[in-house]
C-alpha cells in the first residue's frame, strides 16, 4: 500500500510540562478509510550524559494515535527532563487490517530536531506570607507556605521601612537563600512599620516574582 507522507517542518518548544513538538499538518495523510488508522511514532534520543539520578533510557519511543487521516500537527512529550539535550524524529505509521491481518506501513522519518531543555522556569510565587511582631524580643517573625518544587533552593525576603521611604532591602543582605519558610527579623526599630514580601529561588538560580506585601509594626513599648 501507499506509505504516508513524511513529517515536515518539525520544531520544538520547551515548557514546564514537557517538550511540545510541532510540524506542518498534512491536509491528507491517506485516503479516508474506516480500516486505516495513523500513529505518529516519535523517537527521542538523549544527546550527552543523563541527568544525575535519572532512570530514563537514552532512547525512548513515543506514539500518538489519531483516527483515520487526521493530523494533530503537534505532540507533547511529558516525559522529557529539564537540563538535557534530546534529538527527535517523527514519522507517520499507517495501520490497517487486511484479510484478518494487522499491517503497518511506515512513512519516512522527519529531519532530526535537536533541542536543549534548559530550565528557565522560576518556582511558583510563595503564598501565605504572615508577619507577627514580638515586642518583648524587639523582632518581627515572618512565615509563609513552603514551596513544593523538587529543585527549590530557598527563598529571598524583602523588607521596606515605611517610615524612611527607602526601596526594599533583601534579607539577609549578605547571605544566600533562606532555606526554611520562616525568618526572624531582628534588625528593626521600635515604632516603625515594615512591609515584607518573599520570592522563591530554584537550584538553577531562577527566581519567582515577589509575593504581595504584608505590613507589621513593632510597638514602641
Amino acid at each position: 500500500g501507499e506509505a504516508p507522507p513524511p513529517v515536515a517542518g518539525l520544531t520544538g518548544q520547551v515548557r514546564q510540562d514537557g517538550v511540545l513538538l510541532s510540524w506542518h499538518p498534512a491536509t491528507t495523510v491517506l485516503p479516508p478509510s474506516s480500516q486505516v488508522s495513523i500513529v505518529y511514532s516519535i523517537q527521542r534520543v538523549l544527546v550527552g550524559p543523563a541527568a544525575a539520578g535519572s532512570k530514563t533510557p537514552a532512547t525512548v519511543s513515543l506514539q500518538v494515535h489519531v483516527p483515520g487521516d487526521a493530523d494533530p500537527g503537534h505532540a507533547l512529550d511529558t516525559s522529557a527532563l529539564l537540563n538535557q539535550q534530546y534529538r527527535y524524529t517523527v514519522r507517520r505509521v499507517a495501520g490497517l487490517t487486511l484479510s484478518g491481518r494487522q499491517i503497518e506501513i511506515q512513512g519516512e522519518p522527519s529531519e532530526p530536531l535537536t533541542i536543549a531543555t534548559a530550565d528557565i522556569f522560576p518556582p511558583a510565587v510563595p503564598r501565605g506570607l504572615a508577619a507577627v511582631a514580638d515586642a518583648a524580643a524587639g523582632a518581627i517573625d515572618l512565615s509563609w507556605s513552603p514551596g513544593t518544587e523538587a529543585d527549590l533552593a530557598g527563598y529571598s525576603l524583602f523588607r521596606r521601612d515605611l517610615e524612611s521611604g527607602l526601596p526594599a532591602q533583601r534579607l539577609p543582605p549578605t547571605a544566600g537563600p533562606i532555606r526554611t519558610p520562616s525568618f526572624r527579623d531582628t534588625a528593626v526599630e521600635r515604632g516603625h512599620t515594615y512591609a515584607y514580601s518573599v520570592s522563591a529561588i530554584d537550584q538553577n538560580g531562577n527566581e519567582s516574582a515577589r509575593s504581595g506585601e504584608v505590613t507589621e509594626t513593632l510597638p514602641s513599648q
